[in-house]
């Protein structure tokens, strides 16, 4: 199964990779590998999903990101896109709109989003080492 970059993460969210970060270190995201310092976060396609829902529903209902993160599992949750918060009101989200937004996005991603080199630079290939 493949995995995603905070870059590519960031571009199908339709944010920073610096938000993605935040709400990555702060909330805990279904499908977001998260491993030591250092190395790089991996998100799997439905965390990408949920990262999108949950930049939609801060954006759309001018809420903030920590109410939308525990929101967005609730429509993902038995996959009709549609959750009953605890005061009666309820969200509904059209998932298949949002699922084809994030395969667009990662198809222009794979064109736009550049790859971050981990470790050292590769040896130079130029004669005498420079």
């Amino acid at each position: 199964m493949p995995s995603y970059d905070v870059p590519t993460a960031a571009f199908v969210a339709g944010a920073s990779a610096k938000w993605v970060d935040n709400i990555t270190s702060h909330h805990e995201i279904p499908g977001v590998e998260r491993r030591k310092r250092g190395v790089l976060r991996e998100f799997s396609f439905d965390a990408l999903i949920l990262l999108r829902i949950v930049r939609t529903l801060a954006d759309d209902l001018e809420i903030p990101a920590w109410r939308a993160v525990e929101i967005a599992p609730g429509i993902l949750k038995g996959g009709t896109g549609q959750v009953t918060l605890d005061g009666g009101t309820t969200v509904l989200v059209d998932l298949d709109a949002i699922t084809r937004q994030v395969r667009q996005r990662l198809l222009e991603a794979a064109e736009s989003v550049p790859r971050i080199r981990r470790g050292r630079p590769p040896a130079s290939t130029t004669p005498g080492g420079r």
